[in-house]
């Protein structure tokens, strides 16, 4: 198992490699990490967005360990566990 996921991680860094890659991901970061929202977001927009943010940080780890840079955000159960 351990060795698929160090293929994939090496696919996503791939994928996302170059300028190209980094605009989409600091595009994708703008729109879910870095997004502040209204203390008058309701539960369910909340819960969403936080799963928007957790799948975004889950791709730039895989990036990251793909690419030799190690794991820097760690996203588990919805949680943000960040490392660095």
């Amino acid at each position: 198992m351990s060795e698929d996921r160090d293929d994939i991680a090496v696919e996503f860094a791939r994928c996302f490699a170059g300028s190209r890659g980094e605009r989409v991901l600091a595009h994708l970061r703008g729109i879910t990490i870095d997004r502040r929202v209204a203390p008058s977001i309701t539960d369910a927009e909340l819960r969403f967005l936080e799963g928007q943010r957790a799948l975004v940080g889950m791709i730039q780890d895989l990036v990251n360990r793909g690419s030799g840079r190690g794991a820097v955000v760690h996203y588990t159960q919805g949680e943000n566990h960040g490392s660095d």
